[in-house]
């Protein structure tokens, strides 16, 4: 039983897979495809355990000395395609999460410098606007404040 379906791949490990087919030999040997693509070693490991984790190559050899890793291609260049450029690949769970709006959180406040009641937006919007836009506030406090403190 055969799988025709099409594994994509990050157009950068596509075209590193792309590179290890095109070799003449079913071995490959690790150190050499790595200085000949002209990559560091962090950003090839990513690619070939990208390549490992989809089940388009194997390798063999200690990981302590890369010059004895052997990379054998298992899949056929055919079953590979490069993913869309419109395709990020994240994940919505690994996203940013949205702002999350709580009862209670916009509601009535004082201001804490004139001590008026203002609708506040947020739990920390302590200032109203109209505090926020005098000239003591933008100033950052080098102009008097007239508080209705007591």
């Amino acid at each position: 039983m055969t799988d025709k379906t099409k594994i994509q791949l990050r157009p950068s490990s596509y075209k590193v897979f792309m590179n290890l087919c095109d070799y003449q030999y079913p071995k490959i040997n690790y150190h050499t495809a790595r200085t000949s693509f002209g990559m560091g070693k962090v950003v090839w490991c990513n690619h070939i355990h990208e390549l490992k984790r989809n089940g388009l190559i194997r390798t063999e050899g200690s990981h302590k000395k890369p010059e004895t890793i052997v990379i054998h291609v298992l899949v056929d260049r055919e079953r590979v395609e490069k993913k869309p450029a419109n395709v990020s690949g994240k994940n919505p769970v690994n996203s940013k999460p949205k702002a999350k709006i709580y009862p209670g959180q916009k509601k009535t406040r004082s201001c804490l410098n004139c001590r008026e009641k203002f609708v506040s937006e947020w739990i920390g919007e302590r200032v109203c606007k109209t505090c926020k836009s005098s000239l003591a506030w933008k100033s950052g406090g080098d102009a008097e404040y007239v508080t209705g403190a007591a």
